[in-house]
């Protein structure tokens, strides 16, 4: 009696699991009709949808310790507590009211200079960013960075950025 019972009860259980499903999918499948429909009738009326933004690829260069992960981050609104310097690259996707800036930033530590060529690939402008708070030899360095960087094929016709830190400091020689 009580195997029958259980046996009923998995039939009845299987049963409302099926229609349950059965009901989600019809669901399902009315989501994606009315999306359809929506779609339509806004191409009939003559709405497109939204044109992708412009996305351009920068690269930021510039000796270690310029700023370059502070500023990136600030301007792309994310908190500047716990950034380190950049050994290797990241790219950071900065959002503007028109496009879209993929910016490349790699790290500026003498072991990595020697490598940026190799991530100047597709790049459609420069940032290259100095600590102005440097002493004149650090200075010199940067100075020669920057024109050694521009005179790659790569980045020798591209509009150049020169962004200078810590100009609110007393101490700098910029």
């Amino acid at each position: 009696m009580y195997v029958t019972l259980l046996a009923k009860s998995v039939e009845t259980k299987a049963a409302c699991l099926t229609e349950c499903l059965l009901m989600d999918n019809i669901r399902l499948a009315c989501a994606a009709c009315r999306i359809l429909i929506y779609r339509l009738c806004n191409r009939i009326r003559g709405h497109q949808p939204p044109a992708p933004k412009k996305e351009k690829q920068v690269v930021c260069i510039g000796l270690s310790g310029s700023g370059k992960s502070t500023a990136l981050a600030l301007i792309a609104g994310e908190p500047i507590k716990e950034i380190q310097s950049t050994n290797g690259f990241h790219v950071k996707d900065v959002i503007l009211s028109d496009c879209i800036l993929n910016v490349k930033e790699i790290g500026g530590s003498e072991k990595i200079r020697k490598y940026w060529r190799h991530y100047y690939g597709g790049a459609q402008g420069v940032i290259f960013m100095v600590d102005g708070t440097t002493n004149e030899q650090e200075l010199e360095t940067a100075r020669v960075a920057m024109f050694d960087a521009l005179k790659d094929p790569q980045l020798c016709d591209l509009p150049i950025l020169l962004l200078v830190t810590h100009q609110d400091s007393s101490c700098g020689y910029v």
